[in-house]
């Protein structure tokens, strides 16, 4: 599982984290994905309330939409999910 992450500065300290979704392909890469997104929401202080079926949404919305990654923006907001 390749993810880009990045800690985007001014205006608003944030983390994004990029999914491909062709890299999506067992069960476990949706846990790895969760994991990841989990560790970064808790240097925010966050708890995401998702789970690993909501993972697998996500990635069939994004297909559906002929999309091709996954973005999480977090910052001290909350939890941010773009399509691209």
């Amino acid at each position: 599982m390749l993810v880009n992450i990045e800690i985007v500065q001014p205006p608003d300290l944030m983390t994004q984290a990029s999914f491909n979704i062709e890299d999506f392909k067992e069960e476990k890469d949706f846990r790895e994905a969760l994991a990841i997104i989990f560790m970064i929401s808790a240097e925010y202080y966050l708890d995401p309330e998702f789970e690993l079926t909501d993972m697998k949404d996500f990635t069939q919305q994004a297909i559906n939409k002929s999309k091709q990654k996954l973005v999480f923006l977090v910052s001290e907001e909350g939890l941010e999910l773009e399509f691209v």
